[in-house]
């Protein structure tokens, strides 16, 4: 059967996509994409995923969000919150 993609399918999609990869999440290309924040929309995991930052598994700026070298162990745990 043909799925089309929900507006949170697409941003999940988005996310874990980008977090595979070295740069991260860029919160600029992520709101011209969707037209909305990041954090907005995952107020609710930021905690969580500060923690990941606090333990060097993830980093966090102004501009973006990512995983670190050792973080890549664990990025299942890590993108688990974006899913």
């Amino acid at each position: 059967s043909y799925h089309i993609n929900t507006f949170e399918d697409n941003v999940s999609e988005y996310v874990f996509t980008a977090l595979r990869m070295n740069r991260g999440v860029d919160f600029a290309d992520f709101r011209n994409k969707f037209d909305k924040n990041f954090w907005d929309i995952y107020k609710d995991e930021k905690k969580r995923f500060s923690s990941f930052v606090a333990s060097g598994l993830a980093v966090e700026d102004r501009h973006h969000i990512a995983i670190t070298q050792s973080g890549m162990d664990v990025s299942n745990r890590i993108m688990s919150l974006f899913v």
